[in-house]
């Protein structure tokens, strides 16, 4: 159903012109079903209208409008960037911290390059390189708050 609904959305501005039989830039229940019903590999097209209509209907007046849809792909692209977010700490994390405190220290990076590297001062390179990106403080510790902000720097 949330495939139906994206993919809805996707060609929404479209199909609102040729579905609007009152022009109103908006989209009433029927309409959308007799729309889903060209569709024939679509089993029960009121089903996944209504399925529609729930997640975009979002005052209830039984009509889709433009400003509906664009306040959802809004919701959808922040739930996007959320998840990135979280994916980037926990790579961080997973990578990084030996100990599984929530932190990572400059001793746990540079352990970890050790494994892998071969001469001491091309690991302290590398570990400086990471700490001048993450840990905004130079503490010499990153916080899942300095992962946070170092990847929402990228969706701004």
């Amino acid at each position: 159903m949330v495939k139906d609904i994206e993919s809805f959305i996707s060609h929404y501005e479209g199909i609102v012109w040729d579905l609007d039989k009152e022009a109103t830039g908006e989209i009433t229940l029927d309409e959308l079903v007799t729309y889903i019903k060209s569709f024939k590999e679509i089993e029960d097209p009121k089903l996944v209208a209504l399925t529609i209509f729930s997640s975009l209907d979002l005052n209830d007046d039984k009509k889709i409008s433009l400003q509906e849809v664009d306040t959802h792909k809004l919701k959808m692209e922040a739930q996007i960037v959320e998840e990135n977010i979280k994916d980037g700490i926990k790579y961080m994390l997973d990578d990084y911290d030996g100990n599984n405190d929530g932190k990572i220290t400059w001793d746990e990076v540079f352990n970890g390059f050790r494994k892998y590297v071969r001469g001491t001062e091309i690991c302290v390179y590398k570990t400086n390189k990471i700490f001048s990106n993450y840990d905004k403080n130079s503490d010499k510790v990153i916080t899942t708050e300095e992962l946070r902000n170092y990847y929402t720097k990228f969706f701004e």
